[in-house]
């Protein structure tokens, strides 16, 4: 089976699915899981129907290439958070993955064993700033970010807003946790990375950590383990695929906070 080497570490992928693979047909494949058809025949626009497709057909297709399986072959499931599971196995550690997605774009992360979340978004104004960061942001996030320039505001939400979409992936829960709870800004964000505890899991450490994949994109990458370096996978991936060279990697816990004390 491919993927085995690098065993330890957390391997992302991430750009425009429709570099990969043919159009997606009007109707969902055959292997689509029951989780995620629901989840398809809830988008009403046929848009909006197509990209789905798109994206878990290109989930599939990166896994597989990196597995050493056929598409078809990948065995996926849901839970009811949003959280995917992947039932494959190496040396008695479960695959684990977690993905995020915008339009055309998508995000996955993949180790095997412990507990992965993921989350991107690009940069961008957002008007409504203000109310946002009162709907989102724990106390001391707010007020760290009423300290920042006004100019500097919205990419410091975007930042902390995918390091907490990526804790809440991480453990399971997505945001049916208020994410107001969590606080991922850090005290000053030491080398150690940015360390979280959620209180409806007082005994499970989080590690959250920002990723430079993209110049004109934030990206967050949260786990269990501390010390799993990070491997950026070309994309598009095919079989026999290799590794990014070594710029791609991340060893999580020495990361750039991207955020001032």
């Amino acid at each position: 089976m491919k993927g085995r080497s690098d065993a330890g570490s957390i391997h992302l992928w991430f750009g425009d699915v429709r570099e990969i693979g043919p159009e997606p047909p009007t109707e969902p494949a055959a292997g689509l899981t029951p989780f995620e058809h629901q989840r398809w025949s809830g988008l009403q626009l046929a848009e909006a129907r197509s990209r789905y497709l798109r994206r878990h057909m290109a989930l599939r297709t990166l896994l597989g290439g990196w597995l050493g399986v056929a598409a078809d072959q990948v065995a996926l499931s849901w839970l009811p958070s949003g959280k995917p599971l992947a039932d494959h196995w190496q040396d008695g550690r479960r695959l684990a993955i977690s993905l995020a997605s915008r339009e055309d774009q998508l995000l996955l992360a993949a180790s095997w064993g412990g507990q992965l979340g993921v989350d991107f978004e690009p940069l961008r104004p957002i008007p409504d700033l203000n109310s946002l960061a009162q709907m989102a942001l724990h106390p001391a996030e707010q007020r760290f970010l009423a300290r920042r320039p006004t100019a500097q505001r919205a990419r410091h939400f975007l930042r902390l807003w995918v390091r907490k979409e990526a804790v809440l992936k991480a453990a399971g829960v997505g945001l049916n946790w208020d994410p107001r709870q969590v606080n991922v800004l850090g005290s000053t964000l030491r080398r150690s990375g940015v360390h979280v505890r959620l209180a409806a899991a007082e005994t499970a450490n989080w590690f959250v950590q920002d990723l430079d994949l993209a110049a004109d994109h934030l990206i967050a990458v949260s786990t269990d383990d501390q010390r799993r370096p990070v491997v950026v996978q070309r994309w598009p991936a095919t079989a026999g695929a290799e590794a990014a060279p070594a710029t791609g990697r991340r060893r999580l816990g020495n990361a750039r906070s991207g955020l001032p004390g």
